[in-house]
């Protein structure tokens, strides 16, 4: 599929938006590996239903990156959701205060996880 396929994917939202946003998606299949970016009104879910749809249905679920935001998530499409460990992380620093044992313990976890993906790259 060419850019042609692509355009024209800002749909109804152009009356009630006034926000302007950018979502990359990264899609590698065998050999081939494509980066697609968006920027206009639409959400990140949006755009990755309207990339979706145009997808073969007799592959695979695909895997779909990305951090908890609503926005994400939102469109009709089927995605297995690998939530960002990075920004899971950061909730729980955010909170740490008020919760001191138990976010210990779920830093302390994530950074032996983080250490031994270090040495897995070694």
């Amino acid at each position: 599929m060419g850019t042609k396929g692509l355009r024209g994917f800002a749909r109804k939202y152009t009356d009630c938006r006034t926000g302007v946003f950018t979502s990359g998606i990264v899609s590698t299949r065998e050999d081939h590996h494509v980066a697609l970016f968006f920027t206009g009104v639409q959400h990140a879910g949006e755009n990755l239903a309207d990339v979706l749809v145009k997808r073969a249905a007799e592959l695979p679920t695909p895997i779909q990156m990305c951090d908890a935001l609503a926005a994400n998530t939102a469109g009709e499409f089927d995605s297995i959701v690998a939530g960002c460990t990075s920004h899971a992380r950061r909730r729980f620093v955010d909170v740490a205060e008020d919760f001191p044992s138990e976010c210990r313990y779920v830093l302390e976890t994530l950074r032996d996880v983080y250490r031994n993906d270090a040495d897995a790259r070694q």
